[in-house]
């Protein structure tokens, strides 16, 4: 199946775009005054990250330059999940091949740029129980990765333990069904604080399960189940955070619809279900703080790519 790609912006149509989880907090602190020609020094205590890049242009994702062929990945059939990753000055790729005999994790490794062809490596074995990978998001915890996987058949969760390298053979554990639907299909994790979140989408029992896993993501998660009327065949989710607010939006392939859930301050509080945006097939999904900006892509189920500028609230009709 063959992966394609937007430059101007460092994105990947999958649907991923470079991994965060949202957990990153940037904040400096700048001089009030100075003279003109006078060198400014700025205060960097952003946390959350250990590499910055400065970014003067924050409309970046208001422009598309131009897209491509970026890889063939021949043994991913039906890539209904792709995660980009950065980790130590690489490049990763993993791509989710769910069909007919396919059941595929491919990694791919591009190196120092993503313009580099990548190497390919089968990470399928470790998903043996699985028939149908979907999903894959990625999250760092005291320095090591954890990747967890979701299967649309068995409806289960495989957390994967990379170490302190991407380029790790992962250890494979499988965590069941344990939000308890059918169709288990879209993930995403998110640190709030001390403590670590996945947010999943039964597609067929067509309700939203919110693990809480405490302090550490290896533990036993508490699990909430939230059903409302709004959900109709969700398929991804995402997980915002803005300012001190966090949401989640999810793509309600059944009625087109993509669905605003607003849990306030705090991600273990019952959210508020609301229409953002109406769009007929919708069903890939990634939303993207671009500076203070907030964007959503939308793939529907005819093909089509489909941009939304909330500006700079997330409640807002883009």
């Amino acid at each position: 199946m063959r992966i394609r790609y937007l430059f101007g912006s460092a994105f990947f149509i999958g649907f991923s775009l470079i991994q965060t989880g949202w957990s990153q907090i940037a904040n400096f602190a700048v001089p009030a005054s100075a003279c003109l020609n006078q060198a400014v020094t700025m205060q960097n205590s952003s946390s959350g990250a250990n590499q910055y890049v400065w970014d003067f242009c924050q409309d970046g994702l208001s422009h598309l330059t131009s897209y491509g062929d970026a890889v063939t990945v021949n043994n991913a059939n039906i890539p209904v999940g792709l995660k980009v990753v950065y980790d130590q000055g690489q490049w990763f790729g993993f791509v989710c091949g769910r069909d007919a005999g396919g059941n595929k994790l491919t990694r791919l490794d591009f190196g120092n740029s993503l313009n580099n062809s990548p190497a390919m490596v089968d990470l399928s074995s470790l998903l043996s129980a699985f028939t149908g990978t979907s999903e894959i998001k990625f999250i760092r915890q005291n320095g090591l990765w954890y990747g967890f996987a979701t299967d649309y058949y068995t409806n289960s969760i495989i957390r994967l333990g990379f170490g302190n390298q991407l380029s790790n053979t992962p250890t494979a554990t499988n965590l069941g069904n344990l939000g308890g639907g059918d169709g288990l299909y879209g993930i995403d994790l998110a640190k709030q604080g001390t403590n670590y979140f996945a947010m999943l989408t039964y597609s067929k029992s067509d309700f939203i399960s919110i693990l809480n896993f405490g302090s550490s993501i290896t533990g036993t998660p508490s699990v909430t189940n939230l059903t409302n009327a709004l959900v109709n065949t969700p398929v991804k989710i995402e997980i915002l955070n803005k300012g001190s607010n966090w949401y989640a939006f999810v793509s309600s392939l059944g009625n087109s619809k993509i669905l605003l859930l607003n849990f306030g301050t705090d991600l273990s509080m019952t959210p508020v279900f609301s229409v953002s945006a109406s769009i007929p097939g919708a069903a890939g999904l990634q939303i993207v703080k671009d500076g203070s900006a907030i964007f959503g892509f939308v793939f529907d189920s005819a093909g089509k790519l489909s941009r939304l500028d909330f500006g700079t609230s997330a409640s807002s009709i883009p």
